[in-house]
This record gives structure tokens, C-alpha cells and sequence, in this order.
């Protein structure tokens, strides 16, 4: 058995370090039409579907590309967001939320099919999620969930007793979604990656980004290296970065993981 790193991803220790992908610092004056700021999963992603519809684009990662969040995640695909159907329906109304659950389910099928269209080889399989409880508050929050999205006409089944015992072991209620998928994530990031730089677009490593400045027709961006004048901006970094202080009100953490 292969002994345990600690600290270290185990996407990444399973990937040779020769073989890992590299790209330049950003340096002096560039233009670009969008400019992707984070190169983990979802910035690679942006940047992979702007290149192949044709449009200019520069992605900036402040370390090495799918090093922190992509190079650390679960590399479980999710047709469904986190937060339970029923609980977004009370803070946005039913309407916004079958229209959030709806947009999520897209957004992963569209990620699966373009890893098996570009063949990018990264584990992918795909499976069935249960979401289990055993506890009676658990399974009390469960069939709420499951009647909320039963009633907002989002697909929805349940599992128990003797069926439950046979997959899981285990008593309780849950919840199925089907067709989801896992992948090595940081395999799957990387891939996209490569796809967009096939497609024209232009990676930088190590270039941390320092200021974003709205101009009347353009974003001004500040690295470490030079100056990006672009006509717009997606920051992809998973949390509100300085420059959009009044957004980190609007985020609050809710659960921690530690594994």
C-alpha cells in the first residue's frame, strides 16, 4: 500500500511532477478581449469555451494551474447544487430556484460531454449519488427535501428499507440523483487547459493579479508583471477577491469540510 502524504493532494501525487503542464508569467502590456482570473476548474472551463467560440482570451493564475482548489477537490460532478432545493425556494422563491437546480444540471452535463468529446483521460465514470441520512432529523430534512422537489416538478427518488440496507448497509432515507459523475479533477482541469491553448488562448502561471480597474469601455488588470487592458472580466476564484470587497458581505460560509 502506498504510504500516506500528508498535506499533499492526492490528485497531484499521483501525477508526475515532468509531466505537469507549464506556462509563462504574464510580463509587459497585453490586450485581450476577456481576461480569466483563477486557472482552477472553472477557470479553465471559461477560458476552454470562450477560445472555442472564437473569442480572445488570457487566463491569470497567481500559482501553478489546478494547484489549489481543482487539484484538491473531491472529483465528484453533481447534477444538483449543494444547498437543498427546499431551502433555496424559501430564500428565492420556487421559481428561482427550479430555474438555479435547472441551471446546475445543464452547466455538469455540458462539463461531462466536453471531457468525453475532447477525450481528455481523467477517470471519468459515471454514477449514481445518494444523499443518506440515518438520523431522525436527518431523514425528517431529507423527505422535506424530497416533497419540495416532487412539487416544483424537479426529478426526484427516494430510497429505503430493504433497498437502502441492500446498497448502503445501512437504515435510513435517501435521496437518488442518477447519471452524475467522478473524475481525477486536476486531470480534467489540465485538459481543458490544453484544449483552450489549442484554441488560441493564452495561459499565465505565477502572475498574481493585483488591481481591477473598471474603465467606460474596458477593465484595466494590474499583475505582478505588466499591465492587461480587456473588454471584460470574469474572475473565477472562487471567493470574492479584494477589489469586490462589497461582495464578501454577500458571502457567508455555512459548512467546513475536513478530511
Amino acid at each position: 500500500m502506498a504510504k500516506t502524504h500528508y498535506g499533499t493532494s492526492y490528485w497531484l501525487d499521483r501525477f508526475p511532477s515532468s509531466r505537469r503542464p507549464s506556462y509563462p508569467r504574464h510580463r509587459g502590456d497585453l490586450q485581450t478581449e476577456v481576461a480569466v482570473i483563477g486557472g482552477g476548474a472553472v477557470g479553465c472551463a471559461t477560458a476552454y469555451v470562450l477560445a472555442a467560440a472564437g473569442i480572445d482570451v488570457a487566463l491569470f493564475e497567481q500559482g501553478r494551474l489546478a494547484h489549489t482548489q481543482a487539484g484538491r477537490a473531491t472529483g465528484i460532478v453533481l447534477h444538483e447544487p449543494e444547498p437543498f432545493f427546499y431551502k433555496l425556494a424559501k430564500q428565492h422563491g420556487v421559481r428561482d430556484a427550479r430555474h438555479i437546480y435547472q441551471i446546475a444540471r445543464r452547466g455538469s452535463l455540458e462539463y461531462v460531454s466536453a471531457l468525453k468529446r475532447l477525450r481528455i483521460e481523467c477517470g471519468l465514470q459515471i454514477r449514481n449519488a445518494i444523499h443518506f441520512s440515518g438520523t431522525p432529523d436527518g431523514i425528517l430534512e431529507l423527505q422535506r427535501e424530497y416533497s419540495a422537489r416532487r412539487e416544483a416538478g424537479i426529478g426526484a427518488a427516494s430510497v429505503k428499507g430493504t433497498p437502502l440496507l441492500r446498497l448502503l448497509g445501512a437504515n435510513g432515507f435517501g435521496l437518488i440523483t442518477r447519471g452524475n459523475a467522478t473524475v481525477d479533477p486536476y486531470r480534467a482541469t489540465i485538459g481543458l487547459a490544453r484544449a483552450a491553448v489549442a484554441r488560441g488562448a493564452k495561459f499565465f502561471e505565477q502572475s498574481a493579479v493585483t488591481r481591477i480597474r473598471p474603465r467606460r469601455r474596458t477593465v484595466d488588470i494590474k499583475t505582478d508583471g505588466g499591465v492587461v487592458t480587456a473588454s471584460k472580466v470574469v474572475v473565477a476564484t472562487g471567493y470574492p477577491i479584494d477589489d469586490f470587497k462589497p461582495l464578501r458581505r454577500r458571502f457567508s460560509r455555512h459548512d467546513g469540510y475536513v478530511v
